[in-house]
């Protein structure tokens, strides 16, 4: 199902917000891969340090994503969220958390809806914590799995 015009500002907004963590460079990175239009990011202090600051570079690409068709959007959207969630990403836990406070998970390429009645319950690891918002959104019963650790591995039912 398509995500609705504001639906997609508010998984944008999210987004963007956890882009802010990343160098200048990773965020023109990113951006890119998602089909952003990176040689339209042009910033005063490009000339002083070849990057420009976040400052100059968020504003170009909050444009660049509002003269996207809408199918470009969404896919923009699933293209960010992966680089932002993906195994080799330091801000997994925070996008999965931003999101999941707008009510949707990035699951397997897709955004979930999904209520997030898990918040305030730090105890959990995040990793259990991602497979009982799956659970929720799918509508799952039971979800078993091995975490994966150091020790011999756990297994857990719910």
């Amino acid at each position: 199902m398509p995500l609705s015009q504001e639906d997609k500002a508010r998984l944008y907004a999210a987004l963007r917000s956890e882009l802010n963590n990343l160098s200048v460079q990773n965020i023109r990175n990113t951006v890119a891969a998602a089909g952003f239009d990176v040689s339209q990011i042009t910033a005063n202090a490009e000339a002083r340090s070849g990057l420009g600051s976040r400052a100059e570079v968020m504003p170009a690409v909050d444009r660049l994503f509002g003269q996207m068709s809408e199918s470009a959007q969404e896919t923009a959207l699933r293209i960010l969220a992966e680089r932002l969630t993906g195994p080799n990403s330091e801000l997994d836990a925070s996008t999965q958390d931003i999101l999941g406070r707008h009510g949707y998970q990035f699951v397997d390429g897709n955004f979930v809806p999904c209520r997030n009645s898990m918040q305030g319950k730090p105890s959990l690891s995040h990793h259990l914590l991602r497979l009982r918002l799956v659970e929720q959104c799918l509508g799952l019963s039971k979800v078993t799995t091995v975490v994966p650790s150091h020790r011999p591995a756990v297994q857990w039912t719910w």
